[in-house]
């Protein structure tokens, strides 16, 4: 979008500023769409006008028109205070939106600390892991080598006893050949 285009159309030049939206709106926009439902209640400006700054907004309740000021913990919702005396949430555990900040607030520091704890007891039951995959490599590393060294030490005791034999069946065949020539 262009700078000084409408910012609904994004084609006419804009004439006028929504205060509540802080838009700028070309005069068919503002006309067509700016002027129903629940924008007809917003303030607009020509863009001429000096010192334009945006309206803090209000959030108002939609059947009473009222300031949302209650939070109902039944029903989790911001309502206005008639809805709590003769609305819908009559009867409803019911605290200002400021309690409900501060005790959501208190409530998120608390499960962000818990988050923290149970991230710093993962990351060191992941250190410990590592160690004791690393201790069980080393330790099957040290047995193939243990394995091997036997193999080959039994091979070899395996072959001296195989020459022993086979000398003394030598020997003892040349003894009784020996003894039968004479």
């Amino acid at each position: 979008m262009e700078q000084g285009q409408c910012q609904f159309c994004e084609t006419a030049k804009p004439v006028v500023k929504c205060r509540e939206c802080a838009v700028s709106l070309c005069q068919e926009c503002s006309q067509n769409i700016h002027a129903k439902g629940l924008f007809k209640l917003h303030e607009i400006l020509p863009l001429e006008t000096t010192g334009f700054t945006p309206k803090k907004r209000t959030h108002k309740c939609f059947q009473h028109d009222q300031a949302l000021t209650v939070y109902c913990k039944q029903c989790a919702e911001v309502v206005c205070s008639l809805c709590v005396v003769v609305g819908n949430h009559k009867g409803h555990d019911c605290v200002s939106v400021a309690t409900q900040s501060v005790d959501s607030r208190n409530e998120l520091t608390n499960t962000s600390t818990a988050v923290k704890k149970i991230n710093a007891e993962l990351l060191e039951s992941h250190l410990t892991l590592q160690m004791l995959l690393e201790a069980v490599r080393r330790n099957a590393k040290e047995r193939r080598n243990d394995l091997e060294r036997f193999e080959e030490e039994l091979i070899l005791s395996v072959k001296q006893r195989f020459n022993e034999l086979r000398d003394k069946v030598t020997k003892t065949e040349r003894e009784k050949v020996l003894y039968l020539e004479f």
